[in-house]
């Protein structure tokens, strides 16, 4: 995609990020959704704005920038038209991301695979094939370019469609280090995702979070393999607190390193999954997808009054619908799923008229 340079708003927008330091989620403590990023800059704390006026501080801000133009990544902001209209389902989603790739508005259908770091043969060989059947049938995959399913997620996906990688590091700092050449192929087929500053070394603390960016990004999440204690079962409690759909794959009974998602599906009452059909079932997604069922055309439309076929932005919708603007767009998220909406250029969206048998609109009311 074209590159554009970046606006005074965005370098803001990055600058207040480099001089915080924190997962991105954070910088809410400054922001404000009806402000200008400026003005966040000046409630950040004097102290630290003077030490980013010195030299010194010029430098780090211009090496940033520098960073992310030599990994070929782009801040995304929660103000652009590409930012996942998946994350506005959830209160503070990340206000900035840097991103490699292209995030594109089919990955508002997404379903996240995880599991454990080192998964059997068994683990890997059922998260490629899942990924590699949902992804041909349109779904976007997302996962955290680990070792073990993640990585066998990634790949399944990439054979047949389109997959996004969220990390727990800065764009620039690939965690695990042997996945550099993954995470090219990630960003040339999809798109590879951080929510951390440019530089940021992998942390432990910082996985967790970058687990629930995963949880938010996605429609369900499905575990394959986890023992009792890992990151997967981190991601699944998460699901469960998000009230995202979580989905298991059953492993052997005796096995350590299947006990903590056998125990998901015991103890959680979570749907249990076998193969990309299971995955449908569970969310309710086949009249959804145009490649698995063509009569979802003749459904009767649900569209809410505020909605018409004349465009309008997310702004009027929300002062329509009076509520908040992330409200409305996760309902516009869910009528584009349905296919009884569009988004246009400039974050604007219509109705679309499906038509009955007979060639009669139905209702928009």
């Amino acid at each position: 995609m074209s590159e554009k340079p970046l606006s005074a708003e965005k370098r803001q927008l990055v600058q207040l990020h480099h001089l915080a330091q924190c997962d991105s989620v954070q910088l809410w403590k400054w922001l404000r959704d009806d402000e200008p990023v400026e003005a966040a800059l000046r409630r950040f704390p004097r102290q630290q704005r003077l030490m980013e006026d010195t030299k010194a501080g010029e430098d780090g801000w211009a090496r940033a920038l520098r960073t992310l133009e030599h990994v070929g990544a782009r801040p995304v902001s929660w103000r652009d038209d590409e930012y996942p209209a998946l994350l506005f389902r959830h209160p503070y989603p990340p206000p900035i991301l840097y991103v490699q790739g292209e995030l594109l508005p089919e990955d508002a259908c997404a379903v996240a695979i995880v599991g454990s770091r080192r998964a059997t043969r068994w683990a890997r060989e059922l998260a490629y094939e899942l990924a590699r059947d949902l992804a041909s049938m349109g779904i976007t995959i997302v996962s955290g370019l680990a070792a073990g399913v993640d990585a066998a997620a990634h790949e399944g996906a990439l054979e047949t469609g389109r997959t996004i990688a969220v990390v727990g590091s800065g764009i620039d700092r690939t965690y695990p280090t042997h996945h550099r050449e993954m995470q090219r192929r990630i960003a040339r087929k999809g798109a590879v995702v951080s929510q951390f500053p440019v530089g940021t070394p992998p942390r432990p603390y910082q996985f967790p979070l970058r687990n629930d960016t995963i949880v938010r990004m996605s429609l369900g999440v499905v575990v394959v393999e986890a023992p009792q204690r890992s990151g997967a079962i981190v991601t699944a409690n998460l699901a469960l607190e998000r009230n995202v759909e979580l989905m298991v794959c059953p492993g052997d009974a005796g096995r350590p390193s299947c006990r903590g998602s056998n125990r998901l599906l015991k103890e959680k009452g979570t749907a249990m999954v076998e193969n990309a059909a299971d995955v449908l079932e569970a969310l309710r997604l086949e009249a959804r997808l145009p490649l698995l069922s063509e009569a979802d055309a003749l459904l009767p439309s649900r569209v809410p009054p505020w909605l018409t076929l004349e465009p309008a932005s997310i702004e009027e919708l929300a002062r329509r619908a009076g509520q908040p603007v992330g409200s409305v767009r996760a309902e516009l998220t869910e009528l584009e799923l349905r296919g009884l909406a569009v988004r246009l250029d400039g974050d604007r969206y219509r109705a679309v008229a499906s038509k009955k048998p007979g060639g009669v609109p139905t209702s928009l009311a």
